[in-house]
């Protein structure tokens, strides 16, 4: 099936090449550049950013590049969207007019050091523009976060190795941000809910899904996961997500962390409030175990602010003691045998 990657970061990001660099590697491959769009207006009609106006001619062009977008879908071409997007309701936009194209959305933004922002900006030979504009559109992209799909700092990278990136983060499916199948309006709101009796059949079925089993073993303790307090993520009012977590003294363990519906920024939510709940408990520490195969799980954490806090060389044999059903081989056909914990202290920044 054909998908749409929308490609963002602030001026002299490498969005552009990095979007040729990625549309080479298949044969039906649309590259839809915005500001090409946005200069379809003459220039006496133009309107640059800052300006009355600009949001409207901005708008504009999203709806532009929606068009194409669904037209090289309906012809069976994939779409890379080369734009700003430095906020969720710009995002919001592109998903609206994106939705009748029926194609899995992706986001993903490049976010080079600023230094790198600057020294690219200065080698341009042309569309060169003044510093000071690179250096605040890139605060605003800081300030704004990584708000959705997945983020890649590109400083260190040439634009081949960078669509690696983007390849691997398509691939696997990390920075969808919609898909067809995703109930109600795309983006729509997240809400996290105290995991209740009335969750817990659909969270056994989520569980056995995720984990094969409702028994889970962290570092040689085993866990019925269905007696743990967790937190639900709705999704236009149905449960998407859950954490299960366990308090002792001053540290808070995420146990397990599953979701139904992907790109819906269902676990990003409960991670999120999973810390605040914590923090308002007295916690100073969230922390949880993953395996040594579970390298999708080690990007996530580690893009939400956690940090690679120990890895436990052999520990999952131990834990095959408890809990016989871990299976020998895991993601790529990796074996199984390390567990490896992330950490986040309560009050950090994401």
């Amino acid at each position: 099936m054909p998908e749409v990657l929308i490609l963002t970061g602030p001026p002299s990001s490498g969005k552009s090449t990095v979007a040729r660099a990625l549309a080479d590697r298949y044969d039906r491959v649309a590259h839809v550049e915005v500001d090409v769009l946005r200069h379809f207006v003459t220039p006496t009609g133009y309107v640059s950013p800052g300006k009355p106006g600009f949001e409207r001619q901005k708008r504009l062009a999203i709806r532009n590049a929606c068009g194409l977008a669904v037209n090289f879908l309906a012809e069976r071409f994939a779409v890379i969207v080369d734009d700003v997007v430095a906020d969720r309701a710009a995002l919001e936009l592109y998903l609206d007019g994106l939705r009748p194209g029926g194609a899995p959305v992706h986001f993903v933004r490049l976010m080079p050091r600023l230094e790198a922002c600057l020294a690219r900006n200065r080698e341009r030979r042309e569309g060169r523009m003044p510093q000071g504009r690179v250096e605040a559109v890139w605060r605003e992209f800081e300030r704004a976060g990584e708000f959705a799909g997945c983020t890649v700092d590109s400083s260190g990278l040439t634009a081949y190795a960078t669509a690696d990136r983007l390849q691997a983060l398509t691939t696997s499916g990390e920075s969808i941000v919609w898909r067809p199948d995703a109930a109600g309006p795309p983006g729509g709101a997240v809400e996290v809910v105290p995991f209740g009796p009335e969750h817990r059949e659909w969270a056994a079925g989520l569980i056995r899904q995720h984990f094969g089993s409702e028994r889970m073993v962290s570092r040689g303790r085993l866990y019925d996961t269905l007696r743990l307090p967790g937190l639900v993520a709705l999704v236009d009012g149905q449960p998407a997500g859950l954490a299960l977590y366990n308090v002792e003294g001053e540290s808070c363990e995420l146990v397990t962390l599953a979701s139904s519906i992907e790109g819906r920024g269902a676990a990003t939510a409960l991670i999120e409030a999973l810390r605040k709940h914590a923090a308002a408990l007295g916690c100073r520490r969230l922390w949880l175990i993953t395996t040594n195969d579970n390298t999708p799980a080690m990007r996530f954490y580690q893009r939400r602010g956690f940090r690679l806090a120990a890895v436990h060389p052999g520990a999952v044999e131990a834990s095959r003691q408890i809990k016989p059903e871990i299976p020998r081989l895991g993601r790529d056909g990796i074996e199984i045998r390390d567990e490896v914990e992330f950490e986040i202290g309560l009050g950090e920044a994401g």
